[in-house]
């Protein structure tokens, strides 16, 4: 009898032990307050200040993944501004996702027209958007590991204030509002060890989505569209990274939501077209414990149609940066990278892995 009280005590111990290097391996929660600052071809110079809580999960394990909300206020040198909210969770086990996103703000931007030789080319409009997004996504995961299936619903109304004094004097700064709601089916592969910052791992995401009146949207197309991004490790420093991109329109989209180049270098909606296909690459080395030097590079093509596509011209960009890690355990990372596309150079800050979203 003793020996078997023995025994018990022994197995009540080692429960105990291990239910405390369980919860010691769990991620704790985190709030961040991050200044972010701005440099693009398309918004200028300004701050993005961005307050992210890391919410704490009950295991450290690969692969399992970090739910996030976050509150982001912008403001640039051309005058553009940005309010946002957004949450990013994973529930049950992660059987789950749920994302909600939403903002409203004033962007100044340029339309460089359609295709590869539009005219507006090197002498683009002007146009400022006054916008409000709303984009709520579900998923559930399916029998099978690590894929997922869901509905995903997006809408975009923008005051549209286009000026076009640059062509000619007798035409006018004008303003029209336009909007886009769509919905559709959502289709996720997802083995990366991280969702915030992955080493390992795929990431495959299919879209098709019909957008309309019955949406509430002023325009009637059908957007599809597909990500793959893969991490290699290549040695115990040194990550790499690839990531092909399709988007694929028909119909009558309004031209801020065309398909495009999905590159870091060229200004928002520099190449639109109703169909686009994007190729890039992206080699990530540990330096130190929490900086990662990266060296990236890539290139698309646009055209009105997928036959045009073979024969459409490659637009390249590439560029180097650094990453430092503020979110500890959850590795959350910001940094840098300097861009060159189009025989221009560019900056961009960078908050979490740009390469899976």
């Amino acid at each position: 009898m003793n020996g078997q009280a023995a025994e018990v005590e022994d197995r009540v111990q080692k429960i105990g032990k291990d239910a405390i290097a369980a919860k010691g391996m769990a991620r704790e929660g985190k709030f961040l307050v991050v200044p972010i600052p701005v440099s693009n071809p398309t918004l200028g110079v300004g701050l993005t200040l961005a307050g992210i809580y890391l919410h704490p999960t009950k295991t450290a394990a690969a692969g399992s993944p970090t739910s996030t909300s976050g509150v982001g206020v912008m403001a640039t040198s051309n005058e553009s501004y940005l309010v946002g909210v957004f949450h990013d969770g994973y529930y049950f086990n992660d059987f789950m996702r749920l994302r909600l996103a939403g903002g409203y703000g004033e962007l100044h931007l340029k339309y460089y027209g359609m295709g590869n030789d539009s005219p507006l080319q090197d002498n683009p409009l002007a146009f400022n958007a006054k916008s409000t997004l709303v984009t709520p996504r579900l998923l559930f995961e399916l029998p099978v590991d690590n894929l997922y299936i869901g509905l995903d619903y997006r809408y975009i109304g923008i005051e549209n204030f286009l000026d076009a004094s640059d062509l000619t004097i007798d035409l006018p700064e004008f303003s029209f509002y336009t909007g886009s709601a769509g919905f559709g089916l959502v289709g996720v592969y997802d083995s990366r060890d991280s969702n915030i910052w992955p080493a390992a791992g795929s990431w495959l995401e299919v879209t098709v989505a019909n957008y309309g009146g019955h949406f509430f949207g002023d325009y009637h197309y059908n957007k599809g569209g597909i990500k793959f991004t893969q991490y290699h490790h290549m040695t115990d420093q040194v990550v790499f990274v690839y990531r092909l991109d399709g988007q694929f329109l028909d119909g009558e989209p309004p031209f801020w939501d065309l398909a495009q180049i999905n590159l870091r270098g060229f200004p928002f909606g520099r190449y639109i077209d109703k169909k686009s296909v994007t190729a890039q690459a992206e080699i990530r080395w540990q330096m130190f414990n929490k900086w990662i030097i990266t060296a990236f590079s890539g290139g698309g093509r646009v055209a009105d149609s997928l036959n045009d596509i073979d024969s459409s011209p490659t637009h390249w960009a590439g560029g180097a940066g650094v990453r430092y890690n503020i979110g500890g355990d959850h590795h959350l990372n910001v940094g840098i990278d300097v861009t060159y596309a189009d025989d221009q150079a560019g900056v961009y800050f960078q908050i979490g892995d740009w390469l899976g979203k």
